[in-house]
């Protein structure tokens, strides 16, 4: 998360007045609780995760994936992971450390007992692109999220090549995802992930990723789609489990978040 490195406190005018040798009413109403003030925060300076080139952009993904999993255990849910929202910063010794900004719509669990629509359309998961979702009758859970994150991923491997030059002349299959119509984006990715995942054209720069995206989207926007009967879809387009498996539970976060470091360390990556 964003490390703060200077923090005022509000403005306080009555203070000041009285600091100043003004007189205290005792009389005095009580105070606007839901007054607005000025408050100045500052935080490092960070830059957005999609300048980073391989392998540091995967190292700075996963540790945002990290970030989420922790705070989200502890209460405090993100609920918009997008490639905007994904930053870094490097150390001393030139060690990338990605940090997941933006925590505007966030929301700590049970502080609220309404349904608020969250997320940015072209990185939001499968499940929650309906009109449910926009009516407020879908809650936003840790599976979902990491299926933003996972989104992240693919858009970021179709999109571009070295030096962030887009790949490929002309349209490309992400390009679609970019639409305010979240029905039109959800049936564009659901093509993709039904029949899309292994014909794609892959910049050279992430050819020796690619796989590990299909992994993950198997994973998580997988396992949802495999619960439509009429697609069928199976486990087996993957690298690492040929096999078909049950569809994890989504309510299981543990069992998700162990998915993903599985699948990252079976792609040479460090989950330390």
């Amino acid at each position: 998360m964003p490390s703060r490195i200077l923090d005022l406190p509000p403005a306080d005018s009555e203070n000041t007045y009285l600091e100043m040798g003004g007189i205290c009413d005792t009389l005095r109403p009580l105070p606007n609780l839901n007054r607005r003030v000025p408050r100045a925060v500052a935080f490092q300076s960070l830059q957005p995760i999609r300048e980073l080139r391989r392998p540091e952009f995967v190292k700075a993904w996963y540790d945002c994936v990290k970030c989420h999993y922790h705070v989200w255990k502890e209460g405090i849910q993100h609920r918009d992971p997008s490639l905007a929202n994904l930053m870094y910063y490097k150390d001393s010794d030139g060690t990338v450390h990605g940090i997941l900004n933006d925590w505007d719509l966030g929301n700590i669990a049970g502080e609220h007992t309404y349904v608020e629509r969250t997320g940015t359309i072209p990185f939001m998961p499968l499940a929650l692109l309906n009109i449910k979702y926009w009516d407020g009758k879908i809650a936003r859970t840790y599976y979902h999220d990491l299926e933003s994150f996972v989104w992240v991923l693919v858009f970021e491997f179709l999109s571009f090549g070295e030096d962030r030059e887009r790949h490929k002349v002309g349209p490309r299959p992400a390009d679609t995802w970019e639409t305010g119509d979240y029905e039109e984006c959800r049936k564009e990715k659901l093509d993709f992930v039904i029949d899309g995942m292994e014909k794609e054209d892959i910049a050279e720069a992430w050819k020796d990723d690619w796989p590990l995206a299909q992994e993950l989207i198997a994973v998580t926007a997988g396992a949802w789609v495999s619960r439509l009967p009429a697609l069928n879809f199976r486990r087996q387009r993957t690298r690492v489990r040929l096999e078909p498996e049950p569809v994890i539970d989504p309510t299981s976060d543990d069992t998700y978040y162990k998915t993903i470091i599985e699948a990252i360390e079976d792609y040479g990556y460090s989950v330390q």
